[in-house]
């Protein structure tokens, strides 16, 4: 997602479109793109440091962490105050305009490989769970099982103990 969609912005979501075959969604203003989000989620964000409804920084704190470390801002960051503000929402870069076309395929490579390998662990994780789960379900299977057959067990003592106290062997009376 870009924000704003203006011409150099536009230009650098392209290149990074054909580069990584990614699909650029520009918006114009910071409640398009946070409505647009709530519909669709995006890989990477690319946004302004100055938006025509809000600070880059608002949005990306409206965002509520969804972009993780994703998001690339563009345009001059300010202060070293606003800069950590920036790093403290998620930026993974705050890139000075003009940007250089290289700058800004390294700082998207380094964002979309990020996401890459958090997709990864999510996914290691998931299998993780999936596994935990099962392997805990069987033990509770096998647990019922092992109960039932130890009833049985101690049920069919019990009929045989019974049975040969019953008895009355040689005459003598009963055990």
């Amino acid at each position: 997602m870009v924000l704003p969609d203006d011409r150099p912005r536009d230009t650098l979501a392209r290149v990074a479109a054909e580069r990584w075959g990614a699909q650029v969604t520009c918006v114009s203003t910071a409640a398009e793109g946070l409505s647009l989000e709530a519909v669709e989620s995006h890989d990477a964000y690319v946004v302004g440091a100055v938006l025509p409804d809000m600070a880059g920084v608002d949005f990306l704190a409206r965002m509520g962490g969804r972009c993780g470390r994703t998001s690339v801002v563009i345009g001059d960051g300010g202060s070293a105050g606003c800069v950590i503000e920036l790093m403290r929402v998620g930026v993974a870069d705050v890139l000075a305009e003009p940007v250089a076309v290289e700058g800004f395929e390294a700082s998207m490579e380094r964002v979309l490989r990020s996401k890459a390998r958090r997709r990864c662990k999510v996914r290691r994780a998931a299998r993780q769970r999936r596994i935990v789960r099962r392997a805990l379900a069987e033990r509770r299977e096998l647990t019922r099982r092992i109960e039932l057959v130890c009833r049985d067990v101690v049920a069919a003592h019990r009929r045989l103990f019974l049975r040969v106290v019953s008895m009355e062997p040689n005459g003598f009376g009963r055990l």
